[in-house]
């Protein structure tokens, strides 16, 4: 069951990708509200002031660039889940970052969920 108001923070630094996922989410949850950070710090301190109920997550951020993206995420907000955006060349690493009992990625470049 979804809250009533679905709170969801986007940590993703390529700014046509935030756009097209915002998009979506927007058309898909008319109670959506839609935040954007583009650095992991950002995302890290929004995530100490707000309740959000879900995150997409990009890996590859200007300040971290690799599985540490998720674990300080995950550090922070441990009940929350996170949504891995991930690119064809980044898969692996999104897969990795993940334990098999939550394991879905989304591909950017293809639009396929990978579970």
């Amino acid at each position: 069951m979804l809250p009533a108001d679905l709170v969801i923070l986007i940590i993703e630094n390529n700014r046509e990708d935030y756009t097209l996922v915002s998009e979506c989410l927007k058309e898909s949850f008319d109670n959506a509200t839609v935040f954007h950070a583009d650095t992991l710090q950002k995302g890290i301190d929004f995530i100490e002031k707000e309740d959000i109920n879900i995150i997409f997550l990009n890996l590859i951020l200007p300040d971290e660039t690799d599985i540490q993206s998720f674990r300080s995420v995950h550090a922070k907000a441990p009940l929350v889940p996170v949504i891995i955006l991930s690119v064809l060349g980044d898969t692996p690493l999104a897969l990795e970052s993940l334990q098999p009992e939550h394991r879905i990625v989304y591909s950017k470049t293809t639009s396929l969920l990978l579970f």
